[in-house]
């Protein structure tokens, strides 16, 4: 009898310290899965002036198929040295939109919140060209602020604007979205204000 009650005592036993191993492991699973959490969200979420902004636009069919990336590039809230005269606080991006009075378009200041698409941090070139410093982006900011001729798809677009002023060269890939097709057609670009094309 005494031998029975033991067995039973020690199959309790152990479930228990099963469980509580098993309790042990999964809270530190959640634990694991918060703390990378942490370390991933930022990246995607916050900014650093001079950072080059995509806002995929997606199929109203399909929200899976990315059609084309409009570009902007972040600049910040609130009193920007160098930019004072030409940007309002509210303002946080840099970036070509659609029609500006009297062109069809321009390159200006605008609010990220009010750019259709979710907004991401997508610096392809860093570590392939060398990135210009923010005093020299915001002489180009200033050079072709409303003074950027108007939008065309393959000679004068937002990706190869934000990327002159990060980079200094200006380039039209469309990374994972279908429009990258169209970035085969290698046409001669407008010339921008103080650009150099020598």
């Amino acid at each position: 009898m005494l031998f029975f009650y033991l067995a039973i005592q020690g199959i309790w036993i152990q479930q228990r310290t099963s469980h509580s191993v098993m309790m042990r492991a999964f809270w530190v699973k959640v634990f694991l899965t918060t703390f990378a959490l942490h370390l991933t969200l930022p990246v995607r979420c916050q900014f650093d002036f001079g950072d080059l902004i995509a806002f995929n636009r997606t199929s109203k069919l399909n929200p899976d198929v990315t059609w084309f990336m409009h570009w902007a590039l972040y600049v910040g809230k609130g009193r920007v040295s160098g930019l004072e005269n030409i940007k309002k606080d509210e303002e946080d991006v840099f970036h070509m939109n659609g029609y500006v009075f009297p062109k069809a378009s321009d390159c200006i200041f605008g609010k990220m919140n009010e750019i259709p698409g979710q907004p991401w941090k997508f610096n392809y070139l860093d570590g392939k060209i060398e990135v210009r410093s923010t005093d020299d982006m915001k002489k180009v900011i200033r050079q072709i602020h409303k003074n950027c001729w108007t939008w065309d798809l393959l000679m004068n677009n937002c990706e190869q604007i934000v990327t002159y002023i990060r980079y200094g060269e200006k380039h039209f890939e469309q990374i994972g979205a279908k429009s990258a097709a169209l970035c085969t057609l290698k046409l001669p670009t407008f010339t921008l204000p103080g650009e150099n094309k020598s």
